[in-house]
């Protein structure tokens, strides 16, 4: 009983890793050049593609929230951020499908529309999500080297309560 309370409280410390993309050692390999972008190539990209350009927020829910990319969104359902709130507060025993999530947001859309995904300097969410939606069919997707970070420092747009919610 011990050990079964012992893996328990090992599991539930890794909770809030949950935020972010979990994956298997394949999608932490290093990108392709052809796989990531710098900021000054986002920004090209943005104005070049406007609505067409898909940018995913690959970090949590909370992060997103407080800033963003002016025009970034979560990558998976709402339906699954309540369902990981609630499991998280332990209301519900099963964490959410992040895969199944994210397959339901991405249905019916264009396969060959751009994408960026991003998440912190340090992070490697969005080489995570990068991937997942390369298994899922998506050709065009690049992760932002240096993250929101850069994004901001460089005084690119942002939005997000910690920025006041608008865009600067």
């Amino acid at each position: 009983m011990r050990v079964l309370i012992v893996l328990l409280a090992l599991w539930c410390a890794t909770l809030p890793a949950m935020a972010e993309p979990i994956a298997d050692s394949s999608h932490w390999k290093a990108l392709d050049e052809s796989e990531s972008i710098d900021v000054e190539g986002l920004r090209r990209a943005d104005e070049e593609f406007g609505a067409k350009l898909t940018i995913y927020d690959a970090r949590s829910r909370q992060s997103y929230e407080q800033g963003h990319i002016r025009g970034a969104k979560l990558p998976l359902t709402p339906e699954f951020y309540k369902e990981q709130e609630l499991f998280r507060l332990r209301v519900t025993n099963t964490p959410p499908d992040m895969d199944e999530a994210l397959r339901r947001a991405t249905d019916g859309a264009d396969r060959s529309a751009p994408i960026v995904t991003y998440c912190d300097a340090e992070c490697g969410a969005s080489k995570v999500l990068l991937h997942k939606l390369k298994a899922l069919g998506f050709t065009d997707v690049r992760a932002l080297q240096g993250g929101y970070q850069a994004w901001e420092e460089a005084g690119l747009p942002v939005s997000g309560s910690a920025v006041g919610g608008s865009s600067r």
